[in-house]
């Protein structure tokens, strides 16, 4: 093969690997390769009611997924909600713990008011709880 051969082929298995990762929205379900559908763990996921946010705005989050495990196999078992979740806010490289949290229910809830820090910035940030996904916000000038 040429360089130019082997750079495309290169590109083509990157290129292949990253479409089969999927984004943590769907993961409901997985095709196997044989095309059977079967149960997939779901990633922890968080979300906000507004993006754009100024210092000391109050500010409500969601996470769902905060569970202990994956049990979604047939193995029989519920999963527990977790506790000690910490919410965090990071911008700039600083992180600062906004609250401290326990999931409820089987599918590991959370439902949270914090308030933005007093000395966010301008600019982007981002929040998570516990394992969850980075919210990406904006605070507003």
């Amino acid at each position: 093969m040429t360089q130019r051969s082997n750079r495309w082929l290169a590109l083509s298995v990157a290129a292949a690997a990253l479409a089969s990762c999927g984004d943590n929205s769907q993961t409901d379900a997985e095709v196997s390769s044989d095309g059977d559908t079967e149960r997939v763990c779901a990633a922890p996921l968080a979300s906000v009611t507004d993006t754009t946010i100024a210092p000391s705005d109050p500010l409500e989050i969601t996470a769902v997924n905060l569970v202990n495990g994956c049990y979604d196999q047939g193995e029989g078992i519920t999963a527990e909600p977790l506790h000690d979740q910490s919410v965090t806010w990071q911008q700039d490289g600083k992180r600062v713990e906004l609250a401290v949290v326990d999931a409820q229910g089987t599918d590991g809830t959370v439902k949270v008011t914090v308030e933005v820090p007093t000395g966010a910035q301008a600019g982007a940030a981002t929040i998570t709880v516990g394992g969850s996904n980075a919210v990406e916000v904006t605070v507003a000038p």
